[in-house]
Formats: C-alpha cells, sequence, structure tokens
C-alpha cells in the first residue's frame, strides 16, 4: 500500500526517481523536497571532514532538498558533487583587513539569508556566525577533531566555544567529544557517526605482505611512528612494502625521514588518490599512528573493506568506540613504536587472528551504513526547521 502511495507522491510532485521518500516524511507531511539548505566550508579538498561533508550534501539531494554549497577561500573540489548542487566559490583571500571582513560577512549572510546551515571547521563556522548574527537563519555545527587540539591556540578554541553558543544544534563524532565542552555546549549536542559506504569493495589478502595507511601528511598523523614501527617489521620481513596515500606539508620531512632509516626501496608515498579502495584491498594491514582523531573515515572504510586495522587509541578519538581489541581491530598507545610493532607482527604471523578481525571489521557497513547516518541528520535538520 505504502509503495502504490509513494509512487502516486512521485507523480503528484513531479519528483525525481532517486528521490528517497520514507513513511516519516509521508506522514508528517514533511516534503524535504521543499527545504533548502546551505553547506558551508572553507573548501572541499582532500580530507576527512571535507569528504564527509561531500556524503552528506549528495544524500541530502536524494531526499529532495535543495542544497547549496558555499566554499569561502580556495575553491578546490576534490571530492564529487550531484550536478544539482549549486556552487559558490567565494575565493576569500585569508589576509584582510576590518573593513574588507565585514563585506565578506555581508555577502555570505546574503546568500545563506533563510537556510539551514550546515558548516564543519573552524574558520568556516567562526565566519558563518558572524555572518548571522541577528539573523533567523538556523546554525548546524560538527565537530570533526579532538577539541583539546583542534583548532590549535587557546584564543581559538575560545573563539570556537563562543560560535557553539550561536548555534543551534550541534553535531559530535564520539560521546567523549561531547564530553569535553560545557553543559551549554552539550545541552545542543547529538552524537552521529561518519558514514561508511556501501559500495566498498571487498578486500582480498594478496599473495605480498603490503602495509597500508590512508592519511594526510602533517604532524597530527605521527607517520614517524609508523615508518619506525615498520622498519622493525622488515627485520623479520624484509619484503614486506608499506604503502602510504595522502598529500600534506610534511611530504619533504617524511621522505627524508624514509631515507634515514633506509626504506627507501620498501616505502612508497602514493600521494593523494581518487580510487583509493581500489589500491588498498590487496593490502595486508591498514595502520593509523596519528597523535590524536575524531574518527577517522579512513579507518571506518579499510575495516568496512574487510582489513585488519591497527590504530592508536587517541584520548578522544573514535577508534575506542569503533575497534573491540582483538576482536574487529587492535588498538595500541599513542606514539609507542614498540606496541605498534609488537601489533602488527602478531597480526602478520597469525594468519587465523587476521582473518576473524576481517570478518569482524565488516560489520561497521551496517553499524555506520550511509543510510543509517543520513536519516539522523535529516532528523536533526527537521529540529530545527
Amino acid at each position: 500500500m505504502f509503495l502504490n502511495f509513494r509512487c502516486h507522491i512521485r507523480k503528484l510532485y513531479r519528483l525525481p526517481e532517486n528521490l528517497i521518500i520514507n513513511e516519516n516524511c509521508l506522514l508528517e507531511g514533511v516534503f524535504y523536497s521543499m527545504k533548502n539548505i546551505t553547506f558551508v566550508c572553507q573548501y572541499l579538498a582532500k580530507g576527512g571532514a571535507e569528504r564527509v561533508m561531500s556524503i552528506l550534501i549528495n544524500q541530502f539531494v536524494k531526499y529532495g532538498y535543495k542544497v547549496k554549497l558555499i566554499m569561502l577561500y580556495e575553491n578546490i573540489i576534490d571530492y564529487e558533487i550531484d550536478d544539482t548542487v549549486q556552487i559558490i566559490a567565494l575565493e576569500w583571500s585569508r589576509k584582510a583587513g576590518i573593513k574588507k571582513r565585514i563585506l565578506r560577512w555581508r555577502q555570505l549572510r546574503k546568500l545563506i539569508d533563510g537556510d539551514i546551515v550546515i558548516s564543519f571547521l573552524y574558520s568556516a563556522i567562526r565566519d558563518t556566525v558572524i555572518a548571522t548574527l541577528g539573523s533567523q537563519t538556523k546554525l548546524i555545527f560538527s565537530e570533526r577533531n579532538d577539541p583539546n587540539n583542534d583548532p590549535e591556540g587557546k584564543l581559538r578554541q575560545i573563539i570556537r566555544d563562543i560560535s557553539y553558543f550561536f548555534a543551534d544544534k550541534i553535531v559530535f563524532q564520539t560521546s567523549m567529544q561531547m564530553n569535553y565542552f560545557r553543559k551549554n555546549i552539550r545541552k545542543k549536542g547529538i552524537v552521529i557517526e561518519n558514514p561508511v559506504l556501501q559500495n566498498l569493495p571487498m578486500a582480498t589478502e594478496g599473495k605480498k605482505i603490503k602495509i597500508v595507511s590512508v592519511c594526510r601528511l602533517t604532524a597530527q598523523k605521527n607517520i614517524i611512528m609508523s615508518l619506525q614501527a615498520f622498519k622493525n617489521i622488515t627485520i623479520k620481513y624484509p619484503e614486506a612494502k608499506y604503502c602510504i596515500y595522502g598529500d600534506g606539508e610534511l611530504r619533504r620531512e617524511i621522505e627524508e625521514d624514509i631515507n634515514r632509516l633506509g626504506l627507501k626501496d620498501s616505502v612508497i608515498l602514493h600521494g593523494f588518490c581518487r580510487n583509493i579502495h581500489t589500491e588498498i584491498k590487496d593490502a595486508t594491514l591498514y595502520i593509523s599512528s596519528s597523535n590524536f582523531e575524531g574518527i577517522s573515515n579512513s579507518m571506518l572504510e579499510a575495516m568496512g573493506m574487510g582489513l585488519p586495522v591497527v590504530c592508536t587509541n587517541c584520548p578522544i578519538g573514535g577508534a575506542g568506540e569503533v575497534i573491540k581489541n582483538k576482536e574487529n581491530g587492535i588498538l595500541v598507545p599513542t606514539n609507542d613504536v614498540k606496541a605498534l610493532t609488537e601489533a602488527m607482527l602478531e597480526l602478520l604471523d597469525n594468519p587465523d587472528l587476521r582473518n576473524k578481525i576481517r570478518k569482524n571489521a565488516c560489520e561497521v557497513r551496517n553499524t555506520y551504513s550511509t543510510t543509517k547516518i543520513i536519516e539522523k541528520w535529516v532528523e536533526v535538520v527537521s529540529e530545527v526547521e
């Protein structure tokens, strides 16, 4: 009966076939296609927060929302965005005097006035708050990292906290993230994890030992820890290869570390890779040595593919909330090369443990499916409308 009603609604309102119409939407009389959502970000370059935003943008389109993307600074889009999305690149300069900034905020206010705004990361959130002061614009912000360490500097963290005061809703990745903040911020909060795409290829372990990491080459990711642990691995497994996918400001420094450790023939820096899942599906292990994280997208996707994962248990990071030690992955302390080495060796030495973890890790596809996660976001949006 509901299927027939849904077909009738499609014809009546001339809705596209790929538009998702759920029972709650119809029973409450809410047609998401009538709602406007604007995503505000610095840019949509390669990065975990940007990747999640791109997924949300495309999913909200499927739910019938009219979606707009505003990039404040660089005009960079490294992820596929639905053709129906209106994209506005303002290309603001990073340096500007107060008069120019006021003009910018007025410009942004006109572009988002009356919409529901979703914004990630410090700079975009700060500018969105200033631009909408005194307006009726509904604001949804999302904390994407460890609030102890991001943004850098006490002043920026104070500005972030003040900005959250103006939010109608704040989405956190983990409960530990949310509990970091004061009660007046927590009461606006909800925990929504990162989505795991359902079309990920299933991993099939290759014949050669291939260890992989997918991350930006920044201090946060602590690549030197992974390199030192891999150096220890090559003593027992000299044929092993370590493939690192991603780019960043520390690339040259990491190249020097690779040469210094005598790993030039064993470690490959691939840079940013668009078909990353195809590249890593034959890996033996996935490792992450970050000093701090929110929830790592690459970790979740590696698990969703069925890769055995070894991750540092960051203080506010989501790895500790996702991984059950030696059941669907292995957790090690941050900045502990010995522990990382031992965990990698345990997996390399024990095919049965690898296979057990592979099988269990795949469950994140269901736990954090795109459908389940986007429904949580849609509910948040409906609450602020």
